[in-house]
């Protein structure tokens, strides 16, 4: 018999983010609330995802 598992949400790390574009990157800040997305780049954004991942954890 098969035991059915709550999946627990994977984390992301900056190489899954990496292949993410800025519209996506954009989005992804924009549901975790981090301020002065809106002025900020490609890589900008990675850094702050990827930031906000670790103080998450």
């Amino acid at each position: 018999m098969r035991e059915d598992r709550v999946r627990e949400p994977q984390r992301r790390t900056s190489a899954d983010l990496a292949g993410l574009g800025e519209k996506e990157l954009y989005a992804r800040a924009t549901d975790l609330g981090i301020p002065g997305r809106s002025t900020m780049k490609r890589d900008e954004l990675l850094e702050a995802l990827t930031a906000a991942d670790h103080t998450a954890a």
